[in-house]
C-alpha cells in the first residue's frame, strides 16, 4: 500500500466534526484530498454529509525586505503560470517567498528565500501576522515577515533564483511611499499592470525602528541536560549573534550567562555569556575579535558544559537553603561556579553548621526535581510562593514556571524560577555554608559552596 503523502495527513480529530470518508484522490507537487465529513451546526444539529476536495499547500512564507535609513522596500519580478491562466500579465510584482517543508521553522524560510530571489541577507526580522490564503478549499497557512535590510539605489538590483528550479527572479528597488501607493492602486481595483499583488499590512517603518523577532526557543526549558543543539543565525553582529533557538540560558535571576561555542562549516564563534535581547530574545556576545557566523546558516551551539552543570547545582542547593528559612523573603542573590549566596530579610539567621548539616541531608535524600506551569492568576492567588522580595517572575506570556523539589504533595520547596536545575538532589553533591554576613539591620547574607571541589 502506498504511503500517504506528509503533505496530506488525515483530518485531524474535533468534537465537532465526523469525518466519513478521507482519500487522496493526487499526488502530485501539491495533493488533493477528498472527504466526505459532517459537521455541527450553530444550534447543536448535525449538518447533511458534505464532500469537499482540499488541496493541500501545507505553509508558506513572505518576506517584505525594508532598509530604514533609505526608506526603501525590495520586492522582485517573477513569471507566473496562474496570473497568465487568470488572463493576468504573467511577469509579476511581489514579495520574495516560498514554500515551508515539513519540519522546517518559518524563521528558516524567510531567511532562505530572501537570500534565494534577492541576494540580500536580513538582520533583523519582524512577524507582521499569519493568515489563511484560501480557506474555503486549501490548507495553506502563510507567515508574513518584515526583515530589516541595506538596499543599493532605487531600480533594478539584479536578477536571482535557482538555476536547477529554473526559477528567474528580478529585484525592483522601490521608496516605501511609492510602493504602498502601488498596494493602494491594487486594493482600489485600479490595477492597470502596475500594482503590488500583497495583502494589506502595515507600513514596516514602524517596526524598523524597534524591529524585533519571534521570542527564542529556550531549550534549556524542556531538557537542562542538552550541552549541543543546531539552530539557524537570524541576526549577527557586535551586539551578538541571534539564533532561532539555543541551549544557552542568558543570564538573568542571579544566574550567570553560559559560555560556549557557535560552530559552523568553515568557521567557530566563542561565546564570552548569553544575555537577554529585545521581545524575550538571547543574544550570544562574541569573543573579542571572534568571526561571525553569517545571517542564515546552520550553526551548532555548543555549551561550557563544566561551569554550566556547577550553576546547576549551586542553583538548585539554593532552593534547597531557601526551604530551610522560611517565612524570610529573599532580597538577593548570586550563583557562581565556586561560590553562591542568598541574602534573606530576617534578623537572626541559623547557625552555618545547622545549615551546612540540614542541607546535606536534603542532599542525600536525593528528592526529584521537577516542574510545571500555572497561569498569572493562579500566582496572584496563592503570593506566598514568591520568595524573591526584589525580583519577581517575569509576566505577559500568560504563564508561570514552578520548579519543585520533592514530592507534589508535599514539595520540599516549591516558587516560580526560570532557571536550570539539576534532575535530583544528590547531584548537587556535598555542600558547606562558609560564612554568615550581616549588610543590615535585617538582611542576613549567606554563602555555600561546592564542599571538596
Amino acid at each position: 500500500m502506498k504511503a500517504r503523502p506528509a503533505k496530506a495527513p488525515p483530518i485531524p480529530a474535533h468534537p465537532g466534526v465526523t469525518v466519513l470518508e478521507d482519500e487522496v484522490v493526487w499526488d502530485g507537487r501539491f495533493p488533493l484530498q477528498r472527504v466526505r465529513f459532517t459537521y455541527a451546526r450553530f444550534d447543536g444539529s448535525q449538518s447533511g454529509e458534505l464532500v469537499w476536495e482540499l488541496w493541500r499547500r501545507h505553509a508558506g512564507v513572505a518576506v517584505l525586505p525594508y532598509d530604514p535609513v533609505a526608506d526603501s522596500v525590495a520586492l522582485i519580478e517573477q513569471f507566473r503560470l496562474p496570473a497568465l491562466a487568470a488572463g493576468l500579465d504573467p511577469i509579476m510584482v511581489e514579495c520574495p517567498a516560498g514554500l515551508q517543508e515539513i519540519g522546517e521553522a518559518p524563521e528558516q524560510v524567510a531567511v532562505r528565500e530572501t537570500l534565494e530571489e534577492t541576494g540580500l541577507s536580513p538582520d533583523r526580522f519582524e512577524l507582521i501576522c499569519r493568515t489563511m490564503l484560501m480557506q474555503g478549499g486549501c490548507d495553506e497557512t502563510m507567515h508574513y515577515y518584515a526583515a530589516r535590510v541595506r538596499l543599493p539605489e532605487p531600480g533594478a538590483g539584479g536578477e536571482y533564483g535557482l538555476l536547477d528550479e529554473h526559477e528567474n527572479t528580478r529585484v525592483l528597488v522601490v521608496p516605501a511611499e511609492q510602493a504602498f501607493a502601488m498596494l493602494d492602486a491594487n486594493q482600489n481595483h485600479e490595477c492597470d499592470g502596475d500594482g503590488l499583488p500583497l495583502v494589506a499590512a502595515a507600513s514596516p517603518g514602524a517596526a524598523a525602528t524597534g524591529m524585533g523577532v519571534m521570542p527564542t526557543e529556550l531549550l534549556y526549558r524542556d531538557d537542562a541536560y542538552a550541552r549541543e543543539a543546531t539552530a539557524t543565525v537570524l541576526a549577527a553582529g557586535p551586539e551578538g549573534v541571534l539564533l532561532d533557538r539555543t541551549p544557552f540560558y542568558a543570564q538573568a535571576g542571579g544566574q550567570p550567562g553560559d559560555a560556549g561555542w557557535l560552530r559552523w562549516e568553515g568557521g567557530e564563534m566563542p561565546v564570552n555569556k548569553a544575555v537577554k535581547g529585545e521581545a524575550d530574545t538571547v543574544l550570544h556576545l562574541p569573543a573579542e575579535g571572534a568571526a561571525l557566523p553569517p545571517v542564515g546558516a546552520t550553526v551548532t551551539a555548543a555549551l561550557d558544559w563544566a561551569p554550566r552543570h556547577r550553576h546547576m547545582r549551586m542553583h538548585t542547593a539554593l532552593h534547597l537553603l531557601c526551604s530551610l528559612i522560611p517565612g524570610a523573603g529573599v532580597t538577593g542573590g548570586q550563583i557562581g561556579a565556586e561560590r553562591s549566596r542568598l541574602d534573606f530579610d530576617l534578623a537572626a539567621p541559623p547557625t552555618k553548621e545547622w545549615l551546612t548539616e540540614r542541607l546535606n541531608a536534603l542532599v542525600a535524600e536525593d528528592h526529584a526535581v521537577g516542574e510545571r506551569w500555572i497561569s498569572e492568576a493562579e500566582l496572584d492567588e496563592n503570593p506566598s510562593l514568591v520568595r524573591t522580595l526584589s525580583v519577581q517572575p517575569p509576566r505577559g506570556a500568560g504563564r508561570i514556571r514552578l520548579v519543585r523539589i520533592g514530592a507534589e504533595d508535599a514539595p520540599v520547596d516549591l516558587q516560580p524560577c526560570g532557571g536550570t536545575h539539576v534532575r535530583a538532589t544528590a547531584e548537587i553533591g556535598r555542600v558547606e555554608v562558609t560564612k554568615l554576613e550581616n549588610k543590615g539591620k535585617q538582611n542576613r547574607r549567606v554563602y555555600l559552596v561546592l564542599a571538596g571541589e
